[in-house]
């Protein structure tokens, strides 16, 4: 077996641990893990020649460029930590000029009325390279045909039977409310977990997954309820209740 360095190893547990889909790890939601900060393949801490840290600009570079500290190996083309610098600058751009990048990916996937900036928003912080946004936004114009099992999580502690009791309660809560803003949403939701005693990741799982169809998405339950709205919202909650309804008949 090839010995890995502890970042390759790091990486290729967290590739494991999302099925092989890197995709999947940079989006990652468990930052209390102690690998999280590592899991792209590289040191975000480590810096460069003479202090240089890798998303500094060009003219910076040039200036702290020093040739004793040249390594006498050969350079290797690394393309996960290109794409990762890559996804650095874009973190970093003004949103306008990001917006403008970016809609055009965004249009390929999405023509309903939605909150195009909200979306934008969400995906600023989550991509390497703009052809990405299509993938973590496409849910928002039409819901997958997903697998009922996406309702049993370990960690959530959810399964099919809780989900369908959890769902259609939140329906019945979100279909009274008229203020259907992000801070009105999440208080009403945490309001009903509260109620009911049970943990936030138990009472938020079954709302996200009914109205994503995915596991992994840019934004919580909160966010995609927001900008899908209230009628597109509710329609979806519809549909996960009749799934659940059919794998607990």
């Amino acid at each position: 077996m090839e010995m890995l360095s502890p970042l390759k190893a790091i990486r290729a547990k967290c590739l494991d641990c999302v099925a092989d889909k890197p995709s999947e790890v940079r989006l990652c939601p468990s930052e209390n893990c102690p690998l999280w900060p590592y899991r792209m393949g590289h040191n975000p801490n480590r810096k460069g020649i003479g202090g240089f840290k890798e998303k500094d600009l060009a003219d910076e570079l040039i200036e702290k460029f020093d040739y004793h500290h040249i390594n006498k190996s050969p350079s290797v083309f690394d393309m996960v930590k290109l794409k990762w610098m890559n996804g650095e600058y874009i973190k970093n751009m003004e949103f306008e000029r990001f917006k403008e990048m970016a809609l055009p990916y965004v249009k390929e996937v999405i023509t309903r009325d939605v909150k195009i900036d909200a979306i934008l928003e969400l995906v600023k912080s989550r991509i390497e390279v703009f052809p990405d946004i299509k993938d973590h936004i496409d849910f928002f114009e039409e819901l997958p045909d997903y697998d009922v099992e996406m309702y049993t999580h370990k960690k959530m502690k959810t399964n099919t039977e809780n989900s369908l009791e959890i769902l259609r309660e939140e329906y019945e809560v979100l279909k009274g409310v008229e203020d259907w803003s992000f801070d009105n949403l999440h208080d009403t939701l945490m309001e009903y977990i509260a109620k009911k005693e049970i943990k936030n990741g138990t009472g938020l799982w079954p709302v996200r997954t009914a109205v994503s169809g995915k596991q992994m998405t840019p934004g919580g339950a909160f966010e995609i309820l927001d900008i899908l709205g209230k009628e597109e919202s509710l329609r979806r909650m519809e549909i996960g209740i009749q799934k659940l309804e059919v794998a607990n008949a």
